[in-house]
């Protein structure tokens, strides 16, 4: 079987452009509108023998790939995956799937599915939980479930657990194995029970982990099922196989964050799932151009000052989103408008750093003074020449006791 690359670009690129794009092309002679610029003059060939495209008036072109990367600003990987994703189409895996993986990712699919059906569940309907956080338009393509407090057999009212349920479905995996998994305490109930379920997929877009969130205001608001050798939460971000598929990333706070850019149109978003972001993030997102916009609290904003000094080399972006709620869930459930989101109104994170720290520290007193000029001048040094002189602009304008 070929490459996931080969699958891709031997999709007809007549279907790709008229199902991403909405181009007509059926003529099979003379050129069409370009789907890339203003085209008055039709200058868009087709080349059905190679399988690809060329704008004679914009220059671009290329395979269905190259189509995509540029259509929607995806990287090569992410253009793949979107191809094959959209045509069903099977490629052979970079590296063999081990058969304990896949043994594991089937039942953690299976789980999946049955919380997903739970939304059904009279406790689900009753608190109506997807549709208040206005996340409803998500739970199919997210398979966002409820896991019921006690599960009752209808003929004979008697109480059954989670592990019987699964148990009844997987008869091969024995105990032991099936216990290590993570889904059940240890008298077999879901440790989800009574809550919303959010799963957690890996790179390979298999799901691998759930968090739940309670209600109840005598529980912990969220849990996670437990770590193992296939859920490891430092390794991981939550929508990482969708986000990751673009350039321009943003790293948000809290899943129901991400769900909500999703929501409105903003795909290229991924959320660490209660954890700190690690050093393995930092690598999983070497490649990419990383907007932060957490909590728009104390904690949020100390955590991307964090983060901004920590990997100045990185030079990330700071989002301050124009509305006034803590997070994006909460504007959200405010109907707020994210259109100021999608054009990437960010500020460079040592300019975040000036904003904030002229904001917290005491400049009337010279050792702050010295602190903020320190603690910039090491982040500044990654940046142009330009971006550097901006900056010791302001500083020496704060250092003098001048407004910025």
């Amino acid at each position: 079987m070929a490459s996931i690359y080969d699958v891709a670009n031997a999709v007809p690129i007549r279907d790709v452009i008229r199902d991403f794009a909405g181009v007509n092309t059926i003529r099979k002679h003379g050129n069409i509108a370009c789907p890339f610029h203003k085209d008055q003059k039709p200058s868009f060939s087709i080349y059905d023998n190679t399988n690809s495209f060329y704008c004679w008036s914009c220059k671009t072109n290329g395979t269905p790939i190259n189509f995509l990367m540029e259509l929607l600003g995806l990287t090569a990987e992410g253009a793949a995956k979107e191809l094959v994703d959209k045509y069903n189409l099977s490629y052979t895996e970079s590296k063999p799937i081990d058969l304990a993986y896949k043994q594991y990712v089937d039942v953690y699919a299976y789980a999946t599915g049955f919380y997903h059906t739970m939304n059904r569940h009279k406790e689900a309907v009753a608190q109506d939980y997807w549709n208040k956080r206005k996340l409803d338009s998500l739970v199919d393509s997210y398979q966002l479930g409820y896991c019921p407090a006690v599960f009752i057999k209808s003929d004979t009212q008697t109480v059954f657990s989670f592990k019987t349920i699964l148990k009844q479905k997987f008869t091969s995996i024995d105990d032991t194995l099936l216990d290590s998994y993570g889904l059940y305490d240890k008298y077999g109930n879901s440790i989800m029970a009574g809550r919303f379920v959010i799963p957690i997929k890996d790179r390979r877009n298999n799901v691998v982990g759930f968090s739940g969130r309670s209600l109840n205001p005598n529980e912990p608001k969220y849990i996670n099922t437990s770590e193992n050798a296939f859920f490891k939460k430092r390794y991981l971000l939550f929508n990482g196989y969708e986000g990751l598929k673009y350039p321009h990333v943003y790293v948000v706070e809290g899943m129901l964050d991400a769900l909500s850019l999703v929501v409105k149109g903003i795909p290229n978003v991924v959320s660490t799932m209660g954890t700190a972001f690690t050093k393995d993030h930092f690598d999983v997102l070497s490649n990419k151009h990383v907007i932060l916009s957490y909590d728009q609290d104390t904690a949020g904003k100390e955590a991307m000052l964090d983060l901004i000094e920590r990997y100045p080399q990185k030079l990330f972006e700071v989002y301050i989103p124009k509305f006034k709620h803590k997070d994006f869930n909460d504007a959200l459930m405010a109907d707020e408008d994210f259109s100021d989101v999608k054009v990437h109104h960010a500020i460079y994170g040592t300019e975040f750093m000036i904003r904030y720290l002229k904001e917290t520290l005491d400049l009337s007193l010279l050792k702050a003074r010295e602190e903020l000029y320190d603690r910039v001048n090491r982040n500044s040094k990654h940046h142009s020449v330009i971006a550097r002189d901006y900056f010791s602009t302001i500083l020496k304008r704060l250092i003098k006791g001048k407004r910025a």
